[in-house]
C-alpha cells in the first residue's frame, strides 16, 4: 500500500486531484455569479453551489483521472509484477481503492474548510466534508471497477460516462431508480441535504449514514466483481 503512496505523489496524482477541487470551489462561486446572478452569497449558496458541481462535473473531470491509476498498469504491464508480489485481483483492486479514499479524505477536508471557514460555519464542517467525501468515493470506486474491466483509458471513460448519463435519465423519469444517480443535484438526496445547509433539518447525520450505506454496497459489488473477473484482470494485465 505504501507503493502506491509513493506513486500518486510521484506521478502528481494528489496534486491533481487537490487542484481540481480548490478549482470546482472557484467554478462554484463564478456560477452564482454568472448564471444565478448572486448579488449577496451565502453560506448555503455557495456551499450548495460547489457541491453541485462536484456531483454534476466531479463524474466527467475525475473520472479521466481516476481510470489512470489502473489503465497505466495495464499499459505498461504492471500487472505481472503485482502478481509477483503477491496480490490477488481483489488486494490490487482494494489498493486503489485506498489511495482514492485518502486522497478524496484530504479533498474533501480543503474544500469543506475553506467553504465553511469563509461564513465561519465550523458546525457544518463535518457533515459537509463526510458528504463530499461519500460523493468522491461513490463514483471513484464506480470508475475503478469500470476499467478494471475494460482495460482501455478511452472506452472506460466513455462507458463511465454514458452510465453517468444513463442514470440520470433513467432516474428523472422513475423515482425506483434514484439510486442510479444517487448524488446527483435533481435528486431527492439533494433536496435533503439543501435543507440540512438551510437548517431546516437539524440532525445531518441520518443523511450521511444513508450517503455511506449506499457507498459500502456499491463498494462491496465492485469487490465481488474483482474477484470474479480475476481471470480478467491477469488477461487485461498481460495482452
Amino acid at each position: 500500500m505504501k507503493n502506491e503512496f509513493i506513486r500518486a505523489f510521484r506521478n502528481k496524482f494528489f496534486l491533481f486531484y487537490l487542484g481540481i477541487g480548490l478549482l470546482f470551489i472557484l467554478l462554484g462561486y463564478i456560477l452564482l455569479i454568472t448564471i444565478d446572478n448572486v448579488k449577496n452569497i451565502t453560506f448555503p449558496d455557495l456551499s450548495l453551489s460547489v457541491y453541485t458541481v462536484f456531483s454534476q462535473f466531479g463524474p466527467m473531470i475525475y473520472t479521466a483521472l481516476i481510470i489512470t491509476t489502473i489503465s497505466s498498469d495495464y499499459k505498461d504491464k504492471n500487472i505481472v509484477f503485482y502478481k509477483e508480489m503477491g496480490n490477488s485481483s481483489v488486494k490490487y483492486f482494494l489498493k486503489k481503492v485506498g489511495v482514492i479514499f485518502i486522497i478524496s479524505v484530504f479533498t474533501s477536508f480543503l474544500v469543506s474548510s475553506i467553504v465553511c471557514l469563509l461564513y465561519n460555519r465550523i458546525d457544518m464542517l463535518l457533515p459537509y466534508l463526510l458528504k463530499l467525501e461519500a460523493l468522491l468515493l461513490s463514483f471513484g470506486i464506480l470508475n475503478l471497477i469500470i476499467v478494471f474491466v475494460f482495460k482501455n483509458f478511452t472506452e472506460s471513460f466513455f462507458i463511465n460516462l454514458m452510465l453517468w448519463i444513463g442514470g440520470i435519465v433513467l432516474a428523472g423519469t422513475n423515482d425506483n431508480l434514484s439510486f442510479l444517480a444517487y448524488f446527483d443535484a435533481s435528486m431527492n438526496n439533494y433536496n435533503t441535504f439543501e435543507r440540512i445547509i438551510d437548517k431546516k433539518i437539524l440532525n445531518p447525520y441520518t443523511l450521511v449514514l444513508n450517503d455511506y450505506l449506499f457507498v459500502i454496497i456499491i463498494l462491496i459489488l465492485a469487490i465481488v466483481m474483482s474477484y470474479i473477473l480475476k481471470k480478467r484482470w491477469w488477461k487485461n494485465g498481460i495482452q
